[in-house]
């Protein structure tokens, strides 16, 4: 049972165990909180519903066997059903589910604040959606209302689709109101779904392929000033390509949204694993560079030209908050329609290569299936037939005047076709929109063909459908965009990059070479120039300093003088002599010794180095008619060698002669000979 009205959530308690905590979300439908499950101890989310459709019997029963199902899923990628309550348990009671808590936030507020992902973070996100409603179209559930709201992506990146089963009950019980039309958010609505159909998993695969076209270009496929406008688009119009907003969308993921938003049911995949296996076959044939590639917007199609609507989010944790009817006023309205050029007016190049996905393998949730083909006239004819005297249903419900209000002002009676307005004048763009009735909106870019103050591009672009009295936006040239690179010359290797992009320009190449007037880790020089015009994110190629270039000392050690100095000064380094000295080693005019001796130096540095003279020299004795004993002392005693030649049996051992002669300067150890009488 629940406490009577007028109390906070935190005291009230559904079914005598979930105690209310907080209101995460409010709605047209149903309220969301945070609960504690007082049973197990748990946080969990609940979904309590509208009192009038605890009411309906007719509902409540659906419901029942709606949530039944739901509860019966189990899936990584799906928000678990524990519990819920309706009237036929406690008569007069609340009506509501009990699901898992999910802290993250929805896929919507992750577009909001993200724009556009880049392909591979698009396939990984669609991917984990289909897989849940694969596993849910295994059990015979289709979901009905897939749309971002409906996606709650975890803090850890995990992916839970949520209120499967729910659209189902509420639409079929207000088929009749206006709210029921509008059940299924209008933007995301197959043809059949707005024709009044059974929707099946066809119905959910439509969506999905809407909802991946929003994650590839972060704007949703059909705008327009109503509802009613919308649903128009869906039945009689043709979703736009992907590359024509985002050009970094590859032409393989345009064909695998065209095969899942097919008009006709039958060129569909069947399901949302059959979904799967076509995009692991397009995906298949793309490079990292194409999967990486951060989304690039066409002139005029960057985000805010058509944004996505932001809608009531909760604060965290989220949970699945989104059932209700949009209410806000960018869910019932948004900007006009966009281009509709279709895949077959690609050129035959184009075409062939995007038909060319090859079959899925093994491994695929699900076969591939081929590709939708292009409604006949007759097909045509028969949906305008059964889709004018539903809206006519409609116009019947608004009222007569206010019905023919609608036909002149927003139904087909107003639709106006955007002129060709590239290459024009503005004032000559906003004359040509008047006279169609429609209104201008200007917004400037710059152009590298287009001429300052003429219009790029259009949106919506030439021949679009749209209502009368809609706005174009014109994207004017602002001439070609160029920025002047700064001096980069003595910045600090850290400064650079800063410095250029406040130029939106990037740092291209770094190289590095020692300088003797550039201190280290600063810019030497840089290319292209100071002050040369460039274009946004040109690279910016900068030389850094090592600082001065260090030089080994060689040795020059009994290298002639000469010799050694010119060595060392075609090496930067000055020469300074020191004395001469005597060596005994080293003959003279070699160098002796070096300071420094080894290690490195810098250019201009000094070396100083030592000559030899030769060796010590000393005066011969004069031994002259000394005897023969006394003489070889004496040059002994005077570092010399002695050799002695006898004349006449050197019978007075007397020394007559000595070579060399007294006085001659001689090394030590020079023989001495001395002839005997």
């Amino acid at each position: 049972m629940t406490s009577g009205p007028g109390l906070h959530a935190d005291e009230r308690v559904l079914g005598g165990r979930y105690r209310l905590l907080s209101k995460i979300a409010d709605g047209g439908m149903a309220t969301v909180y945070v609960a504690v499950d007082e049973r197990l101890g748990r946080r969990v989310a609940v979904k309590v519903l509208r009192p009038d459709l605890a009411r309906d019997e007719g509902f409540v029963a659906r419901f029942h066997r709606e949530a039944q199902l739901a509860a019966g899923l189990s899936h990584p990628n799906i928000v678990a059903v524990h519990d819920f309550h309706d009237s036929t348990q406690v008569p007069d009671g609340d009506l509501y589910l009990v699901m898992e808590l999910v802290d993250g936030q929805t896929l919507r507020q992750q577009l909001v604040d993200h724009g556009a992902m880049t392909v591979r973070q698009s396939v990984r996100t669609i991917t984990a959606i289909l897989a849940a409603l694969d596993e849910a179209h295994r059990a015979d559930l289709v979901h009905r209302d897939v749309k971002p709201e409906n996606v709650l992506v975890r803090d850890d990146g995990t992916i839970k689709v949520t209120d499967f089963g729910l659209a189902r009950a509420v639409t079929s019980s207000t088929r009749t109101s206006t709210t029921g039309i509008l059940m299924g958010t209008v933007s995301y609505l197959a043809p059949e779904q707005v024709d009044g159909d059974r929707a099946d998993a066809r119905s959910d695969v439509y969506a999905a392929g809407l909802v991946l076209y929003e994650l590839l270009t972060g704007q949703r496929a059909f705008h327009g000033d109503n509802p009613v406008h919308v649903m128009y688009q869906h039945v009689h119009g043709e979703v736009p390509l992907a590359s024509d907003r985002v050009r970094t969308v590859p032409l393989e993921l345009d064909q695998v949204i065209a095969k899942a938003t097919a008009r006709d049911p039958a060129d569909r995949p069947d399901t949302a694993g059959a979904l799967i296996s076509v995009l692991r076959d397009a995906v298949r044939q793309l490079s990292d560079e194409e999967l990486d590639a951060r989304p690039a917007f066409l002139a005029g199609m960057a985000p805010g030209t058509q944004p996505v609507a932001r809608e009531a989010a909760a604060t965290r944790p989220f949970t699945d908050h989104s059932a209700a009817p949009p209410t806000s006023a960018d869910e019932r309205s948004s900007d006009d329609a966009t281009a509709t050029q279709r895949l077959s007016t690609l050129d035959p190049a184009a075409t062939q290569r995007l038909v060319g996905l090859g079959p899925a393998t093994a491994n695929d949730v699900a076969p591939a299936v081929d590709g939708p083909a292009p409604e006949g006239p007759d097909q045509i004819r028969r949906r305008r037939g059964r889709v004018w005297p539903w809206l006519l249903t409609l116009v019947l419900l608004v009222g007569g005047a206010g019905g023919w209000w609608w036909y002149d002002t927003s139904g087909p009676g107003s639709i106006r076709t955007v002129p060709t307005l590239a290459h024009l004048a503005v004032a000559d763009a906003e004359k040509a929109l008047n006279a169609a009735e429609l209104r201008a909106a200007v917004t400037e870019a710059f152009s590298e063909t287009e001429p300052k103050g003429q219009v790029i591009s259009a949106d919506p672009s030439p021949g679009a459908q749209i209502g009368k009295r809609s706005t174009v936006t014109l994207v004017v040239s602002k001439g070609q965009e160029r920025y002047a690179v700064p001096t980069l010359a003595n910045v600090p290797r850290g400064e650079v990059e800063r410095l250029l992009k406040e130029r939106t320009l990037t740092l291209g190449k770094v190289t590095e070479e020692f300088s003797e007037t550039v201190a280290k880790d600063l810019v030497i020089r840089q290319d292209p120039a100071p002050d040369t015009q460039a274009k946004r994110d040109t690279p910016v190629s900068v030389v850094l300093s090592k600082g001065r270039q260090p030089i080994p000392v060689p040795n020059v050690v009994t290298k002639p003088a000469d010799e050694a100095q010119k060595a060392l000064e075609a090496l930067g380094l000055t020469v300074v002599r020191g004395e001469l000295v005597n060596s005994e080693t080293v003959p003279e005019g070699a160098v002796v010794s070096q300071t420094p001796a080894t290690g490195t130096l810098f250019k201009g540095d000094t070396v100083t180095i030592v000559v030899s003279k030769g060796p010590v020299l000393i005066p011969v004795p004069d031994v002259t008619f000394k005897s023969v004993t006394d003489a070889t002392k004496i040059l002994q005693n005077a570092g010399l060698q002695v050799k002695v030649s006898k004349v006449f049996g050197g019978v007075l051992k007397t020394v007559r002669f000595q070579d060399p002669a007294a006085g001659t300067m001689v090394r030590r150890g020079t023989t001495i000979t001395l002839t005997v009488i």
